[in-house]
């Protein structure tokens, strides 16, 4: 795949984040994702707020450059 930063990235079944993570952080692109499990949406969304914390820092060391803003949804939640 060759995605860009100007590209929009959906990963449906996002499972603890990683790959929308990955996709938003190393490119810079738009990235969302969708997970009807509500531990893992809930996983996810503290994956993102860590990552967003090191994104801080990071900034802070570099030139300021900052990321997109991720975007996780969860559509349904499983009940059992």
């Amino acid at each position: 795949m060759n995605l860009q930063y100007y590209h929009r990235f959906l990963d449906i079944g996002h499972g603890i984040g990683n790959t929308v993570l990955q996709a938003a952080y190393t490119v810079g692109c738009e990235a969302l994702g969708i997970e009807v499990v509500e531990l893992r949406h809930l996983l996810a969304e503290k994956n993102q707020m860590k990552m967003a914390e090191i994104n801080d820092l990071h900034n802070r060391m570099r030139d300021g450059k900052v990321w997109p803003q991720l975007t996780y949804s969860m559509p349904c939640l499983c009940v059992l």
